[in-house]
C-alpha cells in the first residue's frame, strides 16, 4: 500500500500496530489481563452458586 492510497492516514491517528512482542511483553499483557479479570469477577454472580439458595 503506497501513501497515496489512504492519505488520510497521514493526518489521522492510526491505530498503534505494536513490533511482535517479547517474552515479557506477553508475560506484562498476561499480568494485565488478569488484574482486569481479578477488577471485573466480583461484578459478576458466582456462576457455580445457585442464585435461590
Amino acid at each position: 500500500m503506497t501513501p497515496s492510497d489512504k492519505p488520510e492516514q497521514e493526518k489521522s491517528p492510526a491505530p498503534y500496530i505494536s513490533p511482535p512482542p517479547s517474552k515479557e511483553d506477553v508475560d506484562q499483557v498476561s499480568r494485565d489481563q488478569a488484574l482486569i479479570a481479578d477488577e471485573w469477577a466480583p461484578a459478576q454472580p458466582p456462576a457455580d452458586k445457585p442464585q435461590n439458595s
